[in-house]
């Protein structure tokens, strides 16, 4: 507590210890509950995959509605019913936006669901991945189809390291630094924090933006907050825009859209826009847009850094 004191916009603690969420796999259900209160269950038909690599469990299942889904640390990271929500807009909001981007890094990301939407852009000429764990990208290209040719693509770099310092390391480098993490437990607690945003910014270009999945206005309005909070410290210009995915609890995400520059980011250009909404199940011009219209209650916690009245 003391040193969230001297930090008042930290990473609350109950987050840095796991505390809001846990899951587990019992008698053919995967259940997830957060904040002791609520719970989310999935029928499943076999877990396809278990192991505890160096860094964290990471297990596979396969469900009937849903279909496959990754889980680490028995947290549910995605499925394949709904995770082209999560990757499309975390990925062609930010460049339907930039008008010349070309360099694109990818911090986490181990599934591949981000590296695959980036190459559709077809101005990107380079994309690192850079994640931590190299059984989540050798486990995942076993189970999900889209892993192997996003892999595979001559503009792709892979990198299984420490994304903090991969971003240390190199200055103006990048059009876009997306990334897809986990929540802020463990190695993954750091991508959270001020000293790493002031690293991305320094390692983006004039015009760069980053993007970031940051939680459930809902659920954790104050991690939302405190997040927002240490992002403001790095860039001049960071707002919210939220999705609607059914298998995190509350249905309502939100990812930041960090910048170096000033400008409106919920006004994408019209031809990337179309070209990408004519192969997507979720993104078009106009969720782009109205992703940034945020009700009231995720206003007080993107904008204002509070929790509910």
């Amino acid at each position: 507590m003391a040193a969230e004191a001297r930090m008042p916009q930290g990473i609350p603690a109950a987050y840095l210890s796991g505390g809001q969420m846990r899951g587990r796999y019992h008698d053919g259900w995967y259940t997830e509950e957060e904040i002791d209160t609520v719970r989310l269950a999935i029928k499943v038909r076999a877990r396809l995959h278990h192991e505890e690599s160096p860094y964290q469990r990471i297990s596979i299942y396969d469900s009937e509605f849903f279909g496959r889904f990754l889980t680490l640390d028995d947290i549910m990271m995605f499925t394949q019913r709904d995770e082209y929500v999560y990757h499309e807009m975390l990925v062609h909001v930010p460049l339907c936006n930039l008008a010349a981007a070309e360099s694109v890094l990818i911090i986490g990301g181990g599934d591949c669901g981000c590296l695959r939407e980036v190459l559709r852009h077809s101005g990107i000429r380079r994309v690192v991945q850079c994640e931590l764990d190299r059984r989540v990208t050798e486990v995942c290209k076993e189970w999900f189809p889209w892993v192997t040719p996003a892999l595979a693509d001559s503009r792709v770099e892979t990198v299984y390291g420490d994304g903090r310092a991969y971003v240390r390391e190199r200055k103006a480098a990048w059009d876009l630094i997306i990334v897809d993490s986990t929540d802020p437990v463990g190695p993954a607690t750091a991508l959270f924090l001020a000293d790493f945003y002031r690293d991305a910014a320094a390692a983006l270009r004039p015009h760069g933006v980053l993007t970031a999945q940051v939680g459930s206005p809902h659920w954790e309005p104050d991690l939302v907050g405190a997040v927002f909070g240490q992002q403001r410290q790095a860039f001049p210009s960071v707002q919210g825009y939220l999705g609607q995915l059914p298998t995190y609890l509350s249905g309502t995400w939100c990812w930041s859209y960090a910048s170096r520059d000033s400008h409106d980011p919920s006004l994408p250009r019209l031809q990337p826009a179309a070209e990408m909404a004519a192969g997507c199940r979720y993104y078009n011009a106009a969720a782009h847009t109205a992703a940034f219209s945020l009700p009231n209650y995720a206003r007080r916690a993107v904008v204002d850094g509070r929790g509910p009245a």
